[in-house]
């Protein structure tokens, strides 16, 4: 049931996902990006047909029989990866949230408490070999996904709409296509 829309209703499309084939009958694609658990939700209010899905990394299960949503992250810098204080990693929070939010709209119980793997590949060593090493550090995050169905709703609404919206002085795409627009 959704707290926006109360006579809303969520479906459940979730299963194990190969390159080849889905259970959900959602393709994973050629490049075999999802894989892990996929979870979807319909999300069918008055007026409203929108199919919202996430390709969850993996689910762990704690002893209150909640699930947690597991995302990993992989990159290479110099100082490996113990937080996420940075702007940018407002993105992977909202990513665990809509993931939460999809379950939960499927009926599972699930813990605010998520957790990012991060693999932070090592670049102090002399040579590669063949051979890729990491810091790995398991990032706790509890969120929460009260902004979600709201969010999704005024997306929605933006899309249908016939007027443009008013560029964002924050946005990093609208202020990409001001520089552009003045370059041409």
């Amino acid at each position: 049931m959704s707290d926006y829309y109360p006579n809303s209703r969520a479906e459940l499309t979730t299963g194990r996902v190969n390159q080849t084939e889905t259970q959900t009958g959602i393709s994973a694609g050629e490049d075999g990006n999802y894989l892990g658990q996929k979870s979807a939700c319909l999300l069918n209010v008055p007026v409203v047909f929108m199919l919202i899905t996430g390709a969850i990394d993996d689910l762990w299960q704690n002893k209150k029989g909640e699930y947690i949503v597991v995302d990993y992250k992989a990159t290479a810098k110099e100082e490996p990866v113990t937080k996420l204080d940075k702007d940018w990693h407002i993105g992977y929070k909202r990513q665990m949230e809509i993931y939460q939010w999809l379950l939960r709209q499927n009926g599972y119980k699930v813990s605010n408490t998520g957790y990012f793997v991060y693999c932070t590949g090592r670049l102090d060593r002399e040579a590669f070999d063949g051979r890729l090493e990491f810091h790995v550090k398991l990032i706790s995050y509890k969120g929460s996904d009260k902004w979600v169905e709201k969010t999704i709703m005024e997306a929605y609404k933006c899309l249908k709409s016939k007027k443009i919206p008013k560029a964002n002085k924050d946005c990093d795409y609208c202020n990409y296509i001001k520089a552009v627009d003045k370059s041409t």
